[in-house]
């Protein structure tokens, strides 16, 4: 209906008004007058309704569904994107009909629109679309959306679906015959193993990897893998491996100006420092990190080094600094989804309260971690967790609660193969044990899932 200028506007923009939102109340009413529609109907005004709202957004985006690796789906935003995915719904539902922007249109706007919810970290949607979009795609294109399927589940905890998706992405890149694609994926398969527990299998990854980006002259891949290896001989006790691997990460990505590996990298080399008690300059490269995840929008790894700098300062007896760093790392993790890193941050938290006398607090904490990191299935920061639960029991007087979760946290860092942080925490632990005038905790034992 249009205005016609009869001097009843106010009540006639009223009705409508309760009209519209009758009709949006009730959607088996909805549904019903839908499907009162023939097919071939319901596919023209489906098209009509694409077109509508393709040139409200400025019309269709410049630019390749795909480009591979990490350029792959990041073109430039635009308007229509906020609309992405309606218009592939639209697009879906219009097939059939006359003048159908057709299944081009619908595979184009699917990777737009997991695109637009990735970069809002969006992280239920982005996951249902990029798996959506492999459906509807073939070959590296397929490969590609499965991938990046497979690390926004990784990221939110979610790593038996997100194995699934790398391995299927793994398996188009040998049947299509992509090197590059191959590399990013094993690249990201190393790093679902690795916190996943498996440490062999990371590391056979990785090196296939580097191998294939210095075979492809890929310097950028190169310093990637570089960082990820970094952290494998960390975890694995190989500490001046790792400081020079690290050391010739960083190196690389200045030259090449990559600020968001350089600042994935700083942190790392934080946690390095603070391992071998190198605190200040621990503290530093924290700091620098911080400064370069800021100024990239990294706010994944922001909240991580906040919270391991918050660990560091609380080492340092430092609470009144440490603990707003606490908070703002945790609000960041629940802002992205990121539950692995919620469940470490809250494992964090449980120590701090322990440390500053408040004890039910911290064991309602460390309860919240145990639960959220075994969801993740993340195996070596839920046995460290649980040493760290026994040295919090032991002054206590509950002892055989202590010796129950010091074999099962211990028993998870033997079976991953972390000998620094199990080393760390057995020292922890005589420490401890020598303070309070008890015998050590009894190690090794079966680790209990």
């Amino acid at each position: 209906m249009t205005y016609t200028g009869n001097g009843r506007r106010d009540s006639y923009d009223r009705r409508v008004n309760a009209e519209i939102a009758y009709v949006f109340r009730h959607a088996l009413l909805r549904e019903a007058a839908y499907q009162l529609q023939l097919p071939g109907d319901r596919a023209r005004l489906h098209a009509i309704a694409f077109s509508v709202i393709e040139d409200r957004g400025g019309g269709r985006p410049p630019g390749a569904t795909l480009r591979e690796l990490e350029e792959a789906f990041h073109l430039p935003a635009r308007l229509a994107d906020t609309w992405a995915e309606e218009l592939a719904e639209h697009a879906r539902r219009a097939e059939g009909a006359s003048g159908a922007p057709g299944a081009e249109a619908a595979r184009f706007y699917l990777g737009r629109a997991a695109e637009f919810a990735d970069r809002r970290f969006q992280t239920e949607a982005a996951a249902r679309l990029w798996l959506a979009h492999a459906e509807t795609a073939t070959g590296v294109e397929r490969a590609e959306s499965l991938r990046r399927a497979g690390l926004v589940l990784l990221a939110t905890g979610r790593s038996a679906r997100a194995e699934e998706a790398l391995t299927q992405a793994l398996a188009e890149d040998l049947k299509v015959g992509s090197l590059r694609h191959e590399g990013a994926v094993r690249m990201n398969l190393g790093n679902l193993y690795l916190e996943t527990g498996r440490g062999a299998q990371a590391e056979t990854e990785y090196v296939r990897s580097l191998e294939i980006h210095r075979e492809l002259g890929d310097p950028r891949g190169v310093s990637l893998l570089l960082g990820n290896l970094g952290l494998h001989y960390k975890e694995t006790g190989r500490l001046e491996q790792a400081e020079r691997t690290y050391e010739e990460a960083q190196s690389l990505q200045r030259k090449l100006g990559e600020r968001r590996g350089e600042g994935v990298t700083l942190g790392n080399l934080g946690g390095l420092c603070h391992e071998t008690g190198r605190t200040a300059e621990a503290e530093r490269f924290y700091r620098d990190a911080l400064v370069v995840h800021r100024e990239v929008g990294n706010r994944r790894s922001e909240g991580i080094v906040l919270g391991n700098l918050s660990v560091l300062l609380m080492s340092l007896g430092r609470h009144a600094e440490a603990e707003p760093l606490d908070e703002e790392a945790m609000a960041i993790h629940r802002e992205v989804g990121i539950r692995r890193s919620e469940g470490v941050a809250w494992g964090n938290r449980a120590r701090m309260f322990a440390e500053t006398g408040r004890p039910q607090e911290a064991e309602a904490a460390f309860s919240n971690a145990f639960a959220i990191l075994a969801e993740a299935r993340d195996v070596r920061s839920r046995g460290g967790f649980l040493c760290g639960y026994a040295l919090f029991l032991l002054p206590q007087g509950r002892r055989a609660e202590a010796e129950a979760a010091w074999r099962e946290g211990a028993g998870l860092l033997d079976e991953v193969g972390d000998t620094s942080q199990r080393g760390a925490q057995h020292d922890r632990m005589l420490s401890e044990c020598g303070r309070l005038g008890v015998p050590p905790l009894e190690s090794g034992g079966t680790a209990r899932h």
